[in-house]
């Protein structure tokens, strides 16, 4: 039914924990990945039979601000559908619906759907009402979570709208997690030289918005008796990092927080997860709560609020009492849940964290959704 080449996916980048997604897009429908080259990013970037790069100009700082050049190679690859990033700032989502109307093709647009920090409001919003005249003009839109669905909805017709709930490539890690798990515990610590009674980690790149100073502040004022047993993990690379730095210094902390930078291999970064109490990260939250829900790992965050911090989909499936904390906005309330959490989550409720995500959070539920998407567009 469908031949390679057939499908493309116009983005920015191919990045390295979309490999699973776009391997079986490949695999099951023939969907070739035209990313840009050479795209200075902070994130690792994948290398795969399915990518087919594009030349691409870079006109500003900001990271959407990239003008794939595409036209020309969709007149030669002739593609019957087409799937383009879904951000307003990219030149190329225009060539796409040029290429689209002249040729009578299928344009799905992929992606968050609005800018989380801003919300949604077409109403008094350009860029809103912007999104809304490209989706009606689209022939699908793929969203990454129900709740970006029912908002849309009031706006454009829900039979083109489509969930592709967003994760990581679960099939390797529930690999990696069955390995640890013959392992055992004691085993994956004494190999990474875990020796303290409470084990916290963050996974992600150090970006202001993700609050990490928030985090040292509130496992300063952890009690002693837990101050003492206690290690705090930072997994990533970013701007952030040397400000970090310093309040480590400043909090007399360098014996708790261990900077691991930036780690591109999922077996190690799992099992730094999977002999973790908690994943601690404050601000905005994304595919790290997959990551550590997978590995049986619960969550501490702060609650989202109209001055943030913005969450991305993901958050929404961290569930107070069943798959973390969200705390207050405040140090203290941070702090109260860390203490909470390690009381709380034991290993009976662990065991639920790892049977609802090895369910709810596996790559099968997102490519269903692109499936649907593009049965829709042959219709």
């Amino acid at each position: 039914m469908y031949k390679k080449g057939d499908i493309v996916f116009v983005q920015r980048i191919a990045p390295v924990y979309r490999n699973g997604v776009f391997q079986l897009l490949f695999n099951n429908f023939g969907v070739e990945i035209w990313n840009g080259k050479n795209i200075s990013s902070s994130i690792k970037e994948e290398d795969g039979e399915y990518l087919n790069p594009v030349n691409a100009l870079k006109f500003s700082s900001n990271e959407n601000h990239v003008w794939l050049i595409i036209f020309w190679k969709l007149i030669r690859k002739n593609p019957s559908i087409i799937i383009h990033e879904f951000s307003i700032s990219m030149p190329s989502l225009y060539i796409a619906f040029l290429y689209k109307f002249l040729f009578r093709k299928n344009l799905i647009l992929f992606g968050h759907g609005f800018n989380r920090s801003k919300g949604f409001v077409p109403e008094i919003n350009f860029s809103d009402k912007l999104r809304v005249r490209l989706m009606k003009f689209s022939n699908a839109v793929i969203l990454y979570s129900t709740d970006r669905k029912t908002i849309i909805s009031k706006y454009v017709n829900k039979s083109k709208l489509f969930v592709a709930q967003n994760t990581l490539n679960t099939p390797s890690l529930l690999k990696v997690y069955s390995n640890l798990e013959k392992s055992g515990l004691e085993n994956v610590k004494r190999n990474l030289n875990i020796e303290k009674k409470f084990v916290f980690s963050f996974v992600g790149r150090l970006k202001e918005e993700k609050l990490l100073i928030d985090a040292l502040d509130a496992i300063n004022i952890l009690p002693e008796r837990i101050k003492k047993q206690c290690v705090f993990y930072v997994i990533g690379d970013g701007f952030e990092r040397e400000n970090i730095e310093s309040k480590i210094v400043e909090l007399k902390l360098e014996q708790i927080v261990i900077m691991k930078g930036a780690i591109y291999d999922d077996v190690i970064t799992s099992s730094f997860l999977y002999c973790s109490d908690l994943l601690l990260i404050p601000g905005a939250l994304g595919l790290s709560v997959n990551h550590a829900l997978l590995f049986g790992c619960p969550i501490i965050s702060y609650k989202q609020t109209l001055s943030g911090p913005f969450h991305g989909p993901e958050s929404g499936y961290v569930v107070n009492g069943k798959t973390g904390f969200f705390s207050e906005p405040g140090v203290t309330d941070l702090s109260n849940n860390i203490i909470r959490s390690l009381d709380y989550f034991n290993s009976e409720k662990k065991k639920e964290i790892i049977n609802y995500s090895h369910d709810e959070l596996v790559i099968e539920n997102m490519l269903s959704g692109f499936e649907r998407a593009f049965k829709h567009c042959k219709k």
